[in-house]
């Protein structure tokens, strides 16, 4: 009985290897299937401040450029003299800023073949933002008749306790003046 026992674990334990390793190989198979390509994750990147001065070193946010050749840093540069994007991909100020309007620069980014590639950045104030949305929004107003205010008369009621029949019996009826 105890071979039969080591047994069955034995053949339990080699399935249990052979369905990991049927995992493993198609999962690299599928691992293959996606093409590594180079290049931004978006073609626009849009940051939103709360306020409209910035100062200089504050990080707006990252933008993400996949690089094929494995490395973990790439190199950036910013067609606008405010803003500096380090290796990683993190946009920070160089210098004072106040922003009056929407702030559009380019980031530049290059692979590991020396192939540029330009995504757009956006830099916004989030109030202002709102405020150029509802100018541009047609909004239509729902305009409601003023409330007119009313009287109601109520009779007195009077009904005897132990009444009998017709249900249901007119109590009262209620009038609505206008005023």
């Amino acid at each position: 009985m105890g071979f039969i026992f080591c047994y069955m674990e034995t053949l339990r334990s080699v399935r249990l290897g052979v369905l990991l390793l049927l995992l493993q190989v198609l999962s690299s198979s599928f691992a293959e299937l996606t093409p590594c390509i180079n290049g931004f994750d978006s073609e626009v990147f849009i940051f939103k401040v709360h306020r409209p001065h910035l100062h200089r070193g504050r990080k707006l946010g990252r933008v993400l450029f996949n690089n094929c050749a494995g490395r973990g840093y790439n190199i950036y540069s910013s067609t606008d003299q405010h803003f500096q994007v380090d290796v990683d991909g993190t946009v920070e100020l160089k210098t004072q800023l106040t922003l009056h309007q929407v702030q559009e620069f380019s980031v530049h980014a290059w692979d590991s073949e020396g192939k540029r590639y330009t995504a757009s950045v956006r830099v916004e104030n989030h109030h202002h933002a709102q405020q150029e949305e509802t100018k541009n929004m047609n909004i239509n107003v729902l305009k409601l008749w003023r409330q007119k205010r009313r009287c109601m008369l109520i009779p007195p009621l009077s009904v005897p306790e132990n009444q009998k029949r017709p249900f249901p019996k007119l109590i009262a009826v209620v009038s609505v003046d206008d005023l």
